[in-house]
């Protein structure tokens, strides 16, 4: 699997839901993949999916993407990260994500 944004998502200032979008492809050669998108992140609940057909089998070459919105719980800086398991990988993969509420 590879994933096309993998610096930070910055949703930088905000006081209602932001989304942002990352795909998601196998890129393996011959392998289907099944991944699982997890929101990890701090117990204010401000990052969450908004969207995720990746439920779905991908077969090598396909993609999909994943919508994650930030809606700021409170004022300040605030982080989590987004990982995306499946079963052709050592392990998950993360997307770190940042987002300042005002």
């Amino acid at each position: 699997m590879s994933i096309q944004k993998r610096p930070p998502i910055n949703y930088s200032r905000s006081y209602s839901g932001i989304s942002r979008t990352v795909k998601i492809k196998n890129s393996s050669h011959g392998k289907s993949a099944h991944p699982v998108v997890v929101i990890n992140e701090t117990a204010d609940g401000s990052f969450s999916l908004a969207s995720s057909p990746c439920a779905q089998t991908l077969e090598p070459g396909q993609q999909c993407t994943v919508s994650v919105t930030f809606t700021p719980a409170r004022k300040g800086k605030q982080s989590g990260a987004m990982a995306i398991d499946d079963n052709a990988n050592k392990g998950p993969q993360t997307v770190k994500l940042l987002g300042t509420g005002k």
